[in-house]
């Protein structure tokens, strides 16, 4: 194949190089959101702001579940 010919062909599927990029794009945002949110939920100063220090470790796991499941449903 010539160089003429393997631009052509790009250009005619275009359309499908974009939407594979934006797919990639959007799985790695969202990849980047979850790691995030962990980290987040973890700290100390989250904790103490939402009074989780003083629950119990099933209640925090809950609160914790309920956040990441949250976050996960408004990514769809």
């Amino acid at each position: 194949m010539t160089l003429k010919s393997e631009l052509e062909e790009i250009v005619q599927y275009r359309n499908a190089y974009f939407l594979a990029f934006s797919a990639a794009t959007a799985y790695a945002c969202f990849g980047w959101e979850i790691g995030l949110i962990g980290g987040v939920i973890s700290l100390p100063s989250f904790q103490e702001y939402f009074g989780l220090l003083s629950e119990s470790a099933s209640a925090r796991a809950s609160f914790d579940g309920n956040i990441v499941s949250v976050l996960q449903g408004g990514g769809l």
